[in-house]
């Protein structure tokens, strides 16, 4: 039975280096993100909810830049026109009662705010989503603006809303990004492109916990298939 495992560990390392290196080709000059070693970087670490807001927000107005539909990223229904608007991004934007994560202005007809959690949704403080969707309404009411459904960022999740909050999984937002660095790196740089490269490996890493090949343990077969499975689904356009 030992035996029997360490093969199939060694099989599941096997595909998950495949995957890697076509990975690799796919982005040319970069490599695959789970080849960046940012486990262990301290800013980016699994408390460390405001650092991957910060960055979020960055990439958001980064791919704002290459007419990205931000609206798909998230996962959010566009109302006809709306995807198509001039786009402003605002960190930790005050309201009474509370400070929305991001707060995105789709010109002057919608809104929408995003919430980032490092932990599972279940596990998420979201005692101010009830605020913050009445704070949404008063400017439906007020300035006559669209609130577009907002969006509870985080690991995992077992309910279908939270409070009001859609849940996105991380894990489905750093496949969606994956599948846009070809492109990110062709229009904006290969600068930019390796921070998107460090941050999604730092996601990766750091709050879904996948695996490069060489991790140490029998085990490390389930984590193999995991990160495996996640290459795959970023591979498929």
């Amino acid at each position: 039975m030992l035996h029997a495992a360490k093969a199939h560990s060694k099989q599941c390392e096997t595909k998950l280096k495949g995957l890697l290196d076509k990975s690799d080709s796919r982005l040319k000059r970069l490599k695959d993100p789970l080849r960046a070693n940012v486990g262990l970087h301290r800013w980016l670490s699994e408390d460390h909810e405001e650092a991957y807001s910060d960055w979020l927000a960055w990439m958001l107005e980064e791919l704002n830049k290459v007419n990205t539909d931000l609206l798909e990223l998230l996962g959010v229904p566009a109302p006809p026109g709306v995807a198509s608007l001039d786009v402003a991004i605002e960190r930790e934007y005050r309201i009474t009662g509370g400070r929305l994560d991001l707060l995105i202005r789709f010109g002057q007809q919608a809104l929408l705010i995003v919430e980032v959690k490092v932990t599972s949704a279940d596990d998420a403080q979201v005692s101010k989503h009830k605020v913050y969707c009445q704070w949404l309404k008063r400017q439906e009411e007020l300035y006559h603006l669209r609130g577009l459904q907002p969006v509870l960022l985080a690991v995992d999740a077992g309910e279908a809303e939270y409070e009001g909050f859609a849940p996105l999984l991380w894990e489905d937002f750093c496949v969606r990004v994956r599948r846009m660095l070809p492109k990110i790196q062709h229009r904006l740089g290969i600068v930019t492109a390796a921070m998107f490269v460090a941050f999604i490996g730092a996601v990766e890493q750091n709050l879904l916990h996948l695996v490069q090949p060489g991790s140490q343990g029998i085990g490390q077969s389930l984590f193999y298939a995991r990160t495996a499975d996640h290459l795959e689904r970023s591979l498929t356009t």
